[in-house]
């Protein structure tokens, strides 16, 4: 499709393209400082179908968000909520505004989390860690421009 570079959560089904791990994350649910003293507490998955969820379309979870109990059984929570979108930075904005609560890769609140923007929630309740990778055509690596930026978003990757 002419993309020398993609950025991809979890593994890729049989392709002929390149994957390179760049780290490793995992799927945890955030919100603001500001929605949590604004709305009911929440200290259970299964609270979240009181509260407005933002929705990642794009992904295999959409409005049923998975969780692992610390003695390994898994569950699902079907949530809904007003914001629906296959755009990850304009949910993680979202989030940031007090509009709601995310379920999505570590990597979208790392940086918020730790400057105190977001607050991860279930912490008890993990689910899987999934990779991060860069996918790429065969030969790609070849153009300049590409090889550098993968370089430099490995080298972030290990800041995180």
């Amino acid at each position: 499709q002419g993309i020398d570079l993609a950025l991809r959560v979890g593994q890729l089904k049989d392709s002929e393209l390149i994957c390179k791990k760049l780290t490793q994350c995992h799927y945890q649910v955030a919100a603001s400082p500001s929605y949590l003293t604004e709305n009911d507490e929440i200290s259970q998955p299964e609270q979240l179908t009181e509260h407005n969820c933002l929705i990642y379309t794009g992904g295999a979870f959409g409005t049923r968000w998975p969780f692992r109990q610390s003695d390994g059984k898994r569950f699902s929570v079907k949530v809904s909520g007003n914001l629906h979108s296959n755009e990850p930075r304009l949910l993680v904005d979202a989030v940031l505004a007090g509009q709601g609560i995310m379920f999505g890769p570590s990597l979208l609140f790392n940086r918020f989390v730790k400057q105190e923007q977001m607050v991860a929630l279930f912490e008890d309740y993990s689910v899987q860690d999934v990779g991060f990778y860069g996918v790429y055509p065969k030969g790609a690596m070849q153009v300049k421009k590409a090889r550098l930026l993968l370089d430099f978003i490995t080298e972030r990757c290990q800041e995180l």
